[in-house]
């Protein structure tokens, strides 16, 4: 058991997690009762994070600037969580699933990466820029879920890895109008002027 249960209460967060991933809406059920119950807080406190960051980049009134700066703390934060700095009961059950789970912060911190891309870059010249994109805002949450489940196949990453774009770009078509509104245009620009 981690030194920090003691001191936050995680049990709090993971519950405040859960509740989160079952009141937003997504394109499906994130914390599904098909998932086995020991790992429906996991994948909520990782869900709380990317909705967190999501937010961050899309909604409410600050200005680009702004944004990066939160999301570049957020990057700081989870360098932090890593070394066992912690603030607060989100970060201390966030710790414990990074460590019981043995995630890659890799694919957090690739996340963000795709969460700023979001703010800085509104038109894709091509499909591969499309694709390199979902390699940092689909592909890791795939992986993250290999881990979860303690999956570490090259075969099964490169399954997932496809998957996942294809849901990306699956995404990008359901949300033309969402995106075109929030200024952005997933679909290849070269594609478009044909």
């Amino acid at each position: 058991m981690l030194k920090e249960k003691q001191k936050f209460n995680i049990d709090s967060a993971y519950k405040i997690s859960l509740d989160l991933a079952k009141s937003h809406y997504e394109n499906f059920p994130v914390v599904s009762f098909l998932i086995p119950k020991e790992q429906r807080k996991h994948i909520a406190i990782i869900y709380w994070f990317a909705r967190t960051a999501d937010d961050i980049a899309d909604e409410g009134n600050i200005n680009n600037e702004e944004r990066l700066k939160k999301l570049d703390e957020l990057s700081d934060r989870i360098i932090s969580i890593s070394k066992d700095k912690i603030l607060n009961e989100f970060d201390a059950a966030f710790l414990n699933t990074i460590r019981t789970k043995n995630l890659s912060p890799e694919n957090l911190i690739n996340l963000l990466i795709a969460f700023k891309q979001d703010v800085t870059k509104k038109r894709y010249e091509n499909f591969d820029e499309v694709l390199n994109y979902c390699k940092n805002s689909a592909n890791p949450v795939g992986r993250l879920i290999l881990e979860l489940n303690n999956i570490n196949d090259e075969k099964a990453k490169v399954f997932s890895d496809n998957i996942c774009t294809a849901l990306q770009l699956t995404n990008f078509i359901q949300d033309i109008e969402i995106d075109y509104k929030k200024g952005r245009i997933y679909l290849p620009q070269d594609e478009m002027k044909k």
